[in-house]
């Protein structure tokens, strides 16, 4: 798989099997990098968060960058709800005192966020998400023992209303009921508007047998919209059921009876994979969007990064003072092979070679005051300044006196362009001689490779 940079990916598992899409930003929208789906060799005996998971996990998902995860609605609290505000600094504080009002639990032991889904002057229209940290952190321990870090956590929910949207599922007016009847929920999303006012978890199918799933999914159905009724008003456009395989017998005939509209059946595999809606929600990531991973994870993945950091500027540092060491051995080994020789021909000449030693005195007092505008730190600076963004050097050959020989490589030709024609302009060289530029795969990126020397003005004899 190529290098992670700029590609983030969604990864789900379910029923032990992973799923995962991973997409970069290309022209205002979403790349489709890789997106694959695998089952998990495990044993009988494997469950939840067993080292035999995580195992299979790290072998299956290693090479998987920027990963994020997803909760199921059924795992989650959700509410929509509006509030007097605008600015996400003060709805985060508005949203703690709204979960404190619908969560049956303690807020320290739930794991709270929330997302803006519109936004209008004084006022915005927020889902609220809440779920015990115990089923964060168990999803959480089973990448972590995989040796992998999720960056966040989305609502699958929200992954399926992104694909909806994305593909004109969704209407732009009026009230619209979706059931998706999805392999571990059912999940009731209504929307207003294009916009969501309601999220609800109901009887997951084959809890139940068919004939009571269907009457107690049409019932609670007709119940929500019975109590949304003076929020939202207006008649329901259509009720969609959207499901994996056939919807249950008589499930539209049901919703028809008793809410009075008419169902329509559509089918999931319509619709890309879930991960594809979940990677594209994380691809634009912001502040006010939906993330449930706790703050120590945050913390954790800053931590690492200053880390990397830290041993990248090591590296360089390292290499560019063994480069100096080394430099200054081999011009002192140099010097003093010099020297010898001059040593053994002045014992030969007697007389002549005091001349000689004087004249070497002189030598290396002229060498000590020179110009030196040509030498290597000079030239790297130059270079250094002319070097445009997105251009890297990755090899710097200074033969003094001689000529400069660079190698580097950029995301595309055209910087590379833009660096020989500032090269050719400088007045340290003389003449540019430019290798020409090849392209190359890195783990899936491609990359502008070139080559290039510049010719120092020839040095008096």
């Amino acid at each position: 798989m190529a290098s992670g940079k700029g590609i983030v990916s969604a990864v789900t598992l379910r029923n032990n099997i992973v799923e995962w899409t991973s997409v970069r930003a290309k022209k205002g929208d979403a790349e489709i990098h890789d997106s694959q789906r695998v089952a998990l060799d495990l044993s009988e005996e494997a469950g939840p968060g067993s080292p035999e998971m995580s195992a299979a996990v790290k072998a299956t998902c290693r090479r998987i960058p920027n990963v994020h995860l997803s909760l199921p609605s059924s795992q989650v609290l959700m509410r929509v709800v509006s509030l007097p505000s605008s600015d996400p600094a003060e709805i985060e504080g508005m949203v703690e005192l709204q979960v404190d009002k619908f969560s049956p639990f303690p807020i320290d032991r739930m794991s709270v966020s929330f997302e803006i889904l519109s936004r209008e002057e004084n006022s915005s229209r927020v889902l609220i998400a809440a779920t015990q940290r115990e089923n964060v952190e168990s999803l959480g321990a089973v990448f972590q023992g995989a040796e992998i870090l999720p960056r966040a956590i989305d609502l699958e929910v929200m992954g399926w209303w992104e694909l909806m949207r994305a593909k004109g599922c969704i209407e732009e007016s009026g009230l619209q009921v979706i059931l998706l009847l999805d392999e571990s929920s059912t999940e009731l999303v209504i929307a207003q508007d294009g916009l969501p006012v309601l999220f609800r978890s109901l009887l997951a199918r084959g809890e139940e047998p068919d004939e009571t799933f269907v009457t107690e999914v049409a019932e609670e159905t007709a119940y929500t919209l019975t109590t949304l009724e003076s929020e939202v008003g207006g008649d329901v456009l259509h009720i969609t059921c959207w499901s994996w395989d056939a919807v249950p017998e008589n499930m539209l005939e049901s919703l028809e009876v008793e809410c009075g509209v008419k169902g329509v059946a559509r089918s999931l595999d319509e619709l890309p994979p879930l991960t594809e809606g979940l990677a594209r929600r994380a691809l634009r990531r912001q502040p006010a969007v939906m993330d449930l991973a706790p703050q120590d994870w945050h913390a954790t993945e800053k931590s690492r990064a200053a880390k990397k950091k830290l041993l990248a500027a090591t590296f360089v540092f390292l290499v560019l003072w063994l480069g100096a060491v080394g430099g200054l051995w081999v011009y002192l080994n140099l010097q003093a092979t010099s020297y010898e020789k001059l040593h053994a021909t002045s014992q030969s000449l007697g007389e002549p070679a005091q001349e000689v030693r004087r004249l070497r005195s002189k030598v290396q007092a002229l060498e000590q005051f020179s110009d030196r505008s040509r030498s290597a730190l000079e030239c790297l600076l130059e270079v250094t300044v002319l070097l445009p963004e997105g251009v890297e050097i990755s090899s710097f050959n200074y033969k003094k006196g001689r000529a400069v020989s660079l190698r580097g490589q950029a995301k595309s030709a055209n910087p590379i362009y833009d660096f020989f024609e500032a090269l050719e302009k400088s007045e340290l060289f003389t003449k540019t001689d430019a290798g020409g530029i090849t392209t190359k795969n890195d783990r899936g990126e491609r990359l502008s490779e070139f080559k290039v020397t510049c010719q120092l003005p020839e040095e008096e004899e």
